[in-house]
């Protein structure tokens, strides 16, 4: 699956440096899900101070692989 981040250099960085992403699930999907970004790809807009992270994200299995 493709991601997307928006955000200032500084927000990037953040994300950019965790190897793990957790997201919160809702209703009827999974309490909690473990991802991992790879093939990460970073662009400045042109006119504006913000930046764009693009990654690969796949999902962590129960026994903790991608």
């Amino acid at each position: 699956m493709k991601v997307s981040f928006f955000g200032t250099s500084d927000e990037i960085e953040q994300v950019a440096g965790r190897p793990t992403l957790l997201l919160l699930g809702l209703n009827h999907s999974p309490r909690l899900m473990v991802f991992t970004l790879f093939r990460p790809s970073i662009t400045r807009h042109p006119y504006r101070d913000l930046y764009r992270l693009q990654a690969d994200m796949a999902q962590f299995d129960e026994r903790g692989q991608a």
